[in-house]
């Protein structure tokens, strides 16, 4: 998947999280999550043949790709400071 595409999806996210009221928390929570980028991707190729059970491998590759990335979690987070203002 192509930067451009990865984020076009990261502010989808940033938007959809904005617009359901979540900004809080889940700035918090991606604020948290930034260290542990590296570990969460090699998680993510571990439980994936299992998450394949419950969602489509592009759904789940699109996630892996967003997660092991610090500067991913960074754009959701500026772009829903940008969307609070």
């Amino acid at each position: 998947m192509s930067n451009d595409s990865t984020k076009a999806k990261c502010l989808e996210l940033a938007e959809s999280v904005y617009k359901k009221g979540l900004s809080v928390p889940a700035i918090f929570f991606l604020e948290i999550y930034k260290p542990l980028c590296g570990i969460s991707g090699a998680g993510m190729d571990v439980l994936a043949p299992l998450l394949k059970l419950i969602a489509s491998g592009e759904k789940i590759d699109l996630v892996k790709e967003i997660i092991e990335s610090r500067e991913n979690i960074e754009i959701i987070i500026k772009e829903i400071e940008r969307l609070n203002k």
